[in-house]
């Protein structure tokens, strides 16, 4: 770790993603009581955040070839402007009270776009910011960033909104949004690659084409769409109703956050081999929290699988990440990812929306039990493909 934080360009990335990753997390607190402070319920809670998740979605594959064509670096900052002029600009409606729901949801699409731009970009300069040999000590870093800012994210932003309430608190997001633009501005890495005189339609083509004609990188990617659809979602969504106390839950979610923390430390000691075999398999440690959701286990076992999903989320996303920046050519990099995003983006939160339906028509444990056997038909079927295993 001590090596990988002597490289100046990654030391740089890294402080702006955490600064802007508290931002965010701490931003998902904020509008859920800055949506109920102007009169709003639940339903428009979710209106204002699946707005920006819909939107990055949608962002992604023109964010990616974005990332090919120009500065990746100028493409970042200029996202991060862009979130802090969208938050700024939620913050000021609530502090002048003239926000309404409405106002909230175009904000969060523009918030959404940016972000989707912005993905693909950050994901390609990483390949840049840190030598080959130390990549993988860099992905494990910034997943270390991840878990770090989804404990203390929403809890920054739980603690600001009670000492200066919804408005004020969404000025300090934007402000860690142009925190970040002037580190990554600072950056020597990302220039604009070669010319091309490929229209953005046709770069998109030619990224698709590379994502699908690698097989182990579009199977990994329906693999973790599942993952998020089929066994995340449901149990975000039916672990509360099915605890039904909200201080057990968040002892649960808790668990999760320490559990991605300890993976992003392991992950800078161990040195796996096979990664993609690595990385399927660790679909596995997903099934434990919903199968005992699912079975109404007690406290202290939920505790453990929600620690172990942790420790898998931190491992697969080290593992994955440098997966692609070893394996996809730079000039491509970008827009690949881009696909791959999308997948996680645009399949994750439908989970969201089926889960519920399911629990209703079927129950809650037949819902979490199908789920977690799909995640485990399909890794282990991965598993025997040749360019998985080997």
């Amino acid at each position: 770790m001590r090596e990988v934080l002597a490289e100046r360009e990654f030391r740089l990335l890294i402080v702006a993603r955490l600064v802007s990753q508290l931002g965010n997390q701490a931003a998902m607190a904020v509008m859920a009581f800055a949506v109920l402070g102007i009169g709003g319920d639940a339903a428009d809670i979710g209106l204002v955040l699946g707005a920006e998740s819909f939107a990055l979605a949608l962002a992604l594959v023109v964010g990616g070839v974005v990332g090919d064509r120009v500065s990746r670096r100028l493409v970042m900052v200029g996202a991060d402007l862009v979130r802090c002029g969208s938050q700024g600009g939620c913050a000021a409606l609530l502090i002048t009270g003239q926000a309404q729901v409405w106002h909230l949801v175009v904000l969060q699409v523009i918030s959404g776009i940016a972000a989707g731009v912005y993905l693909p970009a950050v994901t390609a300069i990483g390949a840049e910011a840190s030598t080959p040999e130390n990549r993988k000590d860099a992905n494990a870093v910034r997943s270390l960033v991840i878990a770090v800012s989804t404990i203390a994210g929403p809890a920054i932003g739980g603690l600001l909104t009670v000492w200066v309430g919804p408005g004020p608190a969404l000025a300090v997001d934007a402000l860690s949004f142009l925190v970040s633009a002037s580190l990554v501005l600072a950056l020597r890495i990302g220039h604009a690659p070669a010319p091309t005189g490929r229209r953005v339609l046709a770069q998109a083509r030619d990224g698709w084409r590379e994502f699908t004609a690698r097989r182990w990188l579009w199977s990994v990617t329906v693999l973790a769409a599942f993952c998020g659809m089929a066994v995340f979602a449901p149990v975000m969504v039916l672990g509360p109703v099915i605890l039904g106390n909200p201080a057990a839950w968040v002892t649960v979610l808790t668990a999760l956050g320490i559990g991605a923390l300890v993976g992003g430390v392991a992950l800078t000691r161990v040195r796996p081999r096979r990664y993609l075999r690595w990385v399927v398999s660790g679909a596995l440690l997903l099934l434990p929290l919903p199968v005992l959701l699912a079975l109404h286990a007690p406290l202290p076992a939920l505790v453990v699988g929600a620690f172990v999903l942790g420790v898998e989320q931190s491992a697969h996303w080290t593992l994955w990440q440098t997966t692609l920046q070893h394996r996809v050519p730079s000039d491509m990099l970008a827009r690949v990812s881009s696909y791959d995003w999308l997948g996680y983006y645009g399949f994750g939160p439908l989970g969201y929306l089926l889960a519920p339906a399911a629990a209703i028509r079927v129950g809650n444990t037949p819902t979490l039990i199908a789920g977690a056997a799909i995640v485990l038909t399909l890794a282990v079927t991965l598993l025997m493909a040749k360019e998985i295993s080997r």
